[in-house]
């Protein structure tokens, strides 16, 4: 009977392991990916505030009869 026991708690343990480690992989994969997301959607913002921070620079350089011609 205290063997029968003992191996049931040991199946357990193997069970809440087997448990674990699948948990663990899921979490790494799931933190990856949202790290790669993070990542992309940052660079993805940057690409725009440098694309509107270089139009801005672009809109700032012509001058002023440039802007009289568009305008006539």
């Amino acid at each position: 009977s205290l063997i029968h026991d003992l191996q049931n708690v040991s199946l357990i343990y193997v069970l809440a392991d087997d448990l674990h480690r699948k948990i663990s992989i899921f979490t790494s994969i799931v933190c990856t990916f949202y790290s790669l997301w993070v990542a992309f959607v940052g660079l993805k913002f940057i690409a725009i505030y440098q694309n509107r921070k270089y139009d801005m620079e672009i809109g700032e350089v012509r001058s002023a009869d440039e802007i009289k011609d568009e305008i006539y």
